[in-house]
């Protein structure tokens, strides 16, 4: 894959071939899209922000690379970290402002000659993938444009990139359709969704959706009856009545909310503290408050085994020591929950909607399902049918049983008197 940016951004027209740098040296337009294409590539891979790029790849595009990363450094495009011959590479980071200025003018995509071996894990009637995988391919793009997303102050770059190059990918029929670790993955579930509803279409039929709320906490809970969780401790009820709780006025996970403020609770625990010679006194730092998507986040990594933040084992041990004594992370909990997301979207919604609905069509998102929105009343029955099958299986708080004091005798009109 290849992607070029207008580079006017930077004052370099979109006819010019060689630029000058600011020492004076020509240098070519090609290159300098070649490595800012190579350094996008590896940040679309990348888990974070940041990215490792070794110099070999660089070599391969040119032997006087580190100049074209000068120059990308000096306009205020990347940030580099340091390297250590045989021990890491060098670290990259887009800056803010690159962000914010870049626009992207073409995408160019190599056709995928890997054969790619499904990895089902779960069984799933063949009438179902035959259907998605037709659906998949009737899906029609409306609008090209991709506008920016923001949170707060700060451009979502990566969605951004993802965004065009996926749907370049359905305008240029290049798809795929790949069963990988339980999950369905298309160019579809790689836009944001924003981008889903807003710019795709069947035909002339708008799109709408249902998600499951708290999908992880959801079969988490299931996992954990499995493994024989008391079921009558207060801590996992508590866990479950914040799960079927599901979401506030503003669309947001009551859950995760809760979720946040327990970590931002915990976090001032592991405030560094400092000694102030001057004033002759021991300050503490203040820890960085937890956002709500952070703390999804937190909560996977740490359900995967790749948290390693004290924070949230003693988060997970202070509130939860049932769940905790659990999560054992011989396992591969992505593995073991997927499964379950997946054989309840396939097995049971996705193959009633194609059963009871008469010529719906369907595209998937993990755990979210995208669907012509003329069906809209039809699959909500279906939907919250089926939810409230799997939130009737939880524990939850029993609400208490009103009393009545009459039939007890008590606060009975013909028992006042006053003291005298």
């Amino acid at each position: 894959m290849r992607i070029i940016y207008d580079l006017q951004m930077i004052g370099i027209a979109s006819y010019q071939k060689e630029f000058i740098d600011d020492s004076g040296t020509t240098l070519s337009v090609g290159i300098l899209n070649t490595i800012l294409s190579l350094l996008t590539s590896q940040y679309l891979s990348s888990e974070f922000k940041t990215f490792t790029i070794n110099s070999k790849k660089f070599n391969k595009i040119a032997g006087n690379y580190t100049m074209y990363l000068n120059f990308l450094k000096y306009h205020n495009l990347i940030y580099t970290g340091s390297y250590e011959v045989g021990v890491h590479s060098r670290e990259f980071l887009f800056t803010d402002f690159f962000a914010k200025i870049a626009i992207i003018k073409e995408v160019k995509l190599a056709k995928d000659k890997k054969l790619h071996k499904h990895e089902y894990f779960v069984r799933i009637d063949e009438s179902v993938r035959r259907k998605l995988y037709t659906d998949i391919h009737a899906l029609d793009v409306i609008d090209k444009t991709v506008k920016k997303e923001y949170e707060g102050d700060y451009v979502k770059f990566k969605s951004y990139i993802s965004n065009i190059v996926n749907l370049y990918r359905f305008q240029t029929g290049n798809l795929y359709f790949k069963w990988i670790s339980g999950r369905l993955f298309t160019p579809f579930t790689e836009c944001s969704k924003e981008i889903r509803l807003r710019n795709f279409r069947f035909g002339n039929d708008n799109l709408a959706s249902f998600d499951i709320p708290n999908s992880y906490p959801l079969f988490l809970s299931f996992w954990l009856m499995e493994k024989g969780i008391d079921v009558t401790d207060i801590d996992f009820i508590d866990w479950c009545d914040n799960i079927i709780a599901g979401r506030d006025s503003d669309g947001k996970s009551l859950f995760y909310k809760e979720l946040r403020k327990k970590l931002n609770q915990i976090k001032d625990l592991y405030r560094k503290e400092k000694y102030d010679a001057g004033n002759d006194i021991i300050t503490a730092t203040e820890a960085i408050p937890v956002s709500f998507h952070n703390a999804k986040l937190i909560f996977q990594r740490w359900l995967n085994g790749k948290e390693k933040n004290d924070i949230v084992n003693n988060l997970f041990q202070q509130y939860y020591p049932c769940i905790y004594q659990l999560v054992n992370h011989k396992y591969i909990m992505y593995d073991e929950l997927v499964q379950k997301e997946t054989d309840f979207m396939m097995n049971v919604i996705v193959k009633r909607f194609y059963t009871e609905i008469k010529g719906i069509k369907i595209v998937t998102c993990h755990d979210e399902l995208y669907f012509q929105a003329k069906f809209k009343e039809q699959a909500e029955i279906i939907w919250k049918e089926e939810l409230d099958k799997l939130y009737s299986q939880l524990p939850v708080t029993k609400e208490e049983e009103e009393i009545d004091y009459k039939q007890l005798g008590i606060f009975d009109e013909d028992d006042d008197y006053i003291l005298e």
